[in-house]
């Protein structure tokens, strides 16, 4: 990957369990590009207080400025539930600081979040020891959704957090509001069909010989043996389990990242509530939007699984299938194959991003209720300490 073949050059995959690890889908990140790093402070007092929704909604932000910033360049980027991630080619290192000045001190102002943001270019991160390519997975719409092999992401992430005034974090400063034009988040807290919404976290074992990759694969493989990953009843987001109701939590938050006067943002959004509440309890169309088509095209277009550096993983299971699935990880963490966190959520929430709604290029990024992902990333985070 370089500044002429962008990540729409690459060739996509279509099936997440047969080629999440095939190499020959994936390109290294060139050393003189910039790795884009965003999350949130003290994650820890955001999930006592019951912000969780609103984490959320900043990590989505982060990518959304970035895309607005961007909008002619296709680039690889991933959520992580309280922050998000992305590569982007040198030339665009103004663009992406202001973008993320901008939402960083939108989400103090607006959330009282402190976002911690910074830009390492790839040779810094490849001189810590970090590899990185990516890949992508492409949906049924035409929707790619990136994925990152490597430990890159998270060796930036530890470049940027290892001191306050380090030269690749950046400084909150005061600044305009950021461009969120098409983030969105509507859809009611999404509850399990069968006991809960499991979140998951795997790693590669920091004693373990085998091929990270391999093993990662194996994983992946065996958890779809258990619960098949790409079945109605496992997608979080599958279509019959989505309901729209009008929530003030919800239009409270878009108003937060809508543009204009406080009473355009009023009227603007509880008029695109009440509207879309309509289409989708009635299954109408309006002009060239139709509700039954959209809500189907959700599920394809959500980031349920995914690779970014580990394997995260937001399912739909019985008890009976956790406890599997949690006994065979444990097993294999005991042999010294990898590492992992999970946490039984009692929902799935979403956030979109809605570019075309009438062409099928949304993009819906889910996480558990009650900071699910960031509760598997804390387990997974206390197994490698306890094994070094």
């Amino acid at each position: 990957m370089n500044t002429d073949k962008t990540f729409s050059a690459l060739e996509p995959f279509t099936s997440f369990s047969g080629y999440a690890f095939d190499e020959s889908f994936y390109t290294d990140i060139p050393p003189d590009w910039l790795v884009v790093t965003a999350d949130i402070e003290n994650s820890t007092q955001a999930v006592s207080a019951g912000q969780y929704e609103a984490v959320n909604y900043v990590g989505a932000a982060c990518i959304t400025a970035l895309n607005n910033a961007m909008p002619a360049l296709d680039f690889p980027k991933v959520f992580g539930g309280d922050g998000a991630s992305a590569v982007v080619p040198p030339e665009y290192r103004e663009r992406v600081t202001s973008a993320l000045l901008q939402v960083t001190h939108w989400a103090q102002q607006q959330f009282g979040l402190n976002l911690v943001s910074g830009i390492v270019p790839m040779q810094t991160v490849m001189e810590h020891g970090g590899q990185l390519s990516a890949g992508k997975l492409r949906s049924a719409t035409g929707v790619d959704i990136a994925m990152f092999r490597g430990n890159g992401l998270d060796i930036a992430e530890s470049i940027v957090r290892e001191t306050p005034d380090n030269p690749y974090r950046l400084q909150t400063t005061s600044a305009p509001e950021p461009d969120l034009t098409h983030l969105s988040c509507r859809w009611s807290p999404i509850s399990p069909v069968r006991d809960h919404m499991l979140c998951i976290i795997v790693g590669p074992h920091p004693q373990s010989t085998e091929n990270s990759d391999d093993q990662l694969s194996k994983v992946v493989h065996l958890i779809n043996t258990i619960v098949t990953l790409d079945s109605d009843e496992t997608i979080p987001t599958a279509a019959p389990k989505l309901q729209f109701k009008l929530r003030l939590a919800s239009i409270r938050k878009e108003i937060a990242s809508a543009g204009g006067s406080r009473w355009q943002k009023l009227r603007s959004v509880v008029g695109i509530h009440l509207l879309a509440r309509v289409l989708f309890a009635f299954k109408l169309r309006a002009g060239g939007f139709d509700a039954e088509q959209y809500r189907a095209e959700i599920a394809d277009n959500s980031d349920y699984i995914k690779v970014a550096g580990s394997v995260k993983m937001v399912l739909d299971c019985t008890s009976a299938q956790s406890d599997q699935i949690e006994s065979m990880l444990e097993a294999q963490f005991q042999a010294k194959q990898l590492v992992y966190g999970l946490y039984r959520a009692k929902q799935a929430l979403m956030t979109c991003i809605t570019p075309d709604i009438n062409s099928g290029n949304h993009m819906h990024y889910v996480d558990g209720s009650d900071g699910g992902l960031w509760q598997a990333a804390s387990g997974l985070k206390q197994r490698i300490a306890n094994a070094e």
